[in-house]
């Protein structure tokens, strides 16, 4: 509180319901007031600042709502809704911008800040997948294996860039840390684009089986798992070299891993949990622990799941062994790989965040690029138009263009890096 304009506004009658706040910058400037005055005291004063970052949560329910929640309080920040939720609804997809939902044949593009409608524009492809907002461009999974990038800033403008590969993808996306690359499962194998300087394919990681689902996003890659239980760590600054290590679990998997600072979890179709070190893929455990359906989140020292009774088991890290657990039946895990947080939905639509005792900021997993000043702005025209017909994006492998691929000549099929 500014107690001075506080004392102002009470003496002269003009006081507010709200109280003047000092603001972060004014904080700042009273605390190194108050260490220079105990100083001159003699006593020995050191100030501590963290301020941290505001966290988002945007969920779309049933019903057509799209609501940005502030991650950390669970206060609604925001609420807008799409036009028709009767039709098939995908997303939302987040950047540090703007918020994409697919509704039907259109997308939506709100403003994360406010959550106004940016835009609301017509598809080129009928969309299989969620979205994802990477560099000003709404990522569309689509029909026929495409994956379109349509230009928020100026779509009229700049017409959707296309590339086409392997089977529809109806998992969504999985962003790099960096936001550089993009990555979905395709047959068996793993599809990695660039976002940088334009939009191409960049690699394909070969699994001994089919992947079913999706990717996690690591330090300079991805790690993913083959229905077969082979788990894979991808780096993206080694093209040629794209494997950094495998390691083969022997047991079949469809879950997508989680990963917390300095290991992966992967539960296995049995309900075996694996802890592998992400350095070097070894298991972290003698033997992997049985009965869990599923992973929430990994802390520095605790891993936290769901068992096949429902209830939330906190298992040491260091160890594989339980810690305890809490019931916790009827609601749906939300696996976390961004921060030690651990998130929780009901039925009804009741989120509920869970965080260690001593844990009353956040810890990151992940480190996100820094947000630059020429980052795209947003547009200011709202109104639905038809954009330009879709331009292919250019093969990175010097054959035909992406567009006039058909899905089953597949540009990585002869390609094949291993």
């Amino acid at each position: 509180i500014d107690e001075s304009k506080l004392e102002s506004a009470v003496i002269d009658g003009t006081k507010d319901t709200k109280l003047p706040r000092l603001g972060l910058e004014g904080a700042k400037v009273k605390a190194e007031k108050l260490a220079k005055t105990y100083r001159t005291l003699g006593k020995e004063v050191t100030i501590e600042s963290e301020a941290p970052n505001l966290t988002y949560l945007i969920t779309l329910s049933a019903s057509g709502f799209v609501t940005a929640m502030n991650a950390e309080t669970g206060a609604v920040m925001w609420q807008n809704r799409i036009t028709d939720a009767s039709l098939p609804m995908f997303g939302p997809g987040v950047s540090d911008d703007y918020v994409v939902v697919v509704n039907g044949q259109n997308y939506f593009v709100f403003d994360l800040e406010n959550g106004s409608i940016i835009s609301n524009r017509r598809l080129q492809f009928i969309a299989t997948g969620s979205p994802t907002v990477i560099d000003g461009k709404a990522m569309v999974p689509s029909v026929g294996g495409r994956l379109v990038a349509y230009d928020i800033k100026e779509p009229l403008v700049n017409a959707p860039q296309v590339i086409r590969v392997g089977g529809e993808n109806r998992l969504g996306l999985t962003v790099s840390h960096d936001r550089k690359f993009v990555s979905w499962p395709a047959d068996n194998r793993l599809i990695i684009a660039k976002t940088e300087n334009g939009f191409s394919l960049w690699n394909a990681v070969q699994g001994t089986s089919a992947v079913v689902a999706l990717p996690a996003a690591v330090d300079d890659g991805f790690v993913f798992c083959t229905q077969a239980g082979r788990v894979i760590r991808t780096r993206s600054s080694n093209r040629e070299n794209a494997m950094a290590w495998r390691t083969d679990l022997g047991i079949a998997t469809n879950k997508s891993p989680v990963v917390g600072k300095k290991f992966v979890a992967i539960v296995s179709d049995d309900g075996y949990l694996f802890l592998l070190n992400l350095t070097d893929g070894k298991e972290a455990w003698s033997l992997p622990v049985r009965g869990i359906n599923s992973v929430l989140g990994i802390s520095e020292s605790k891993l936290y799941a769901i068992d096949a009774a429902r209830q939330l088991v906190m298992i040491d890290v260091a160890n594989g062994k339980s810690l305890g657990h809490i019931p916790i039946t009827l609601v749906n895990p939300m696996s976390n790989s961004i921060n030690d947080r651990l998130y929780v939905c009901s039925n009804n639509g009741q989120i509920t965040c869970l965080r260690e005792v001593d844990a009353s900021l956040p810890t990151m997993t992940i480190s996100g690029p820094a947000k630059t000043e020429d980052s795209p702005g947003k547009p200011v025209e709202s109104t639905p138009q038809q954009p330009p017909p879709a331009t292919p994006a250019e093969d990175p492998f010097g054959s035909s263009t992406a567009e006039s691929t058909q899905a089953s000549d597949d540009p990585f099929a002869t390609k094949d890096p291993f």
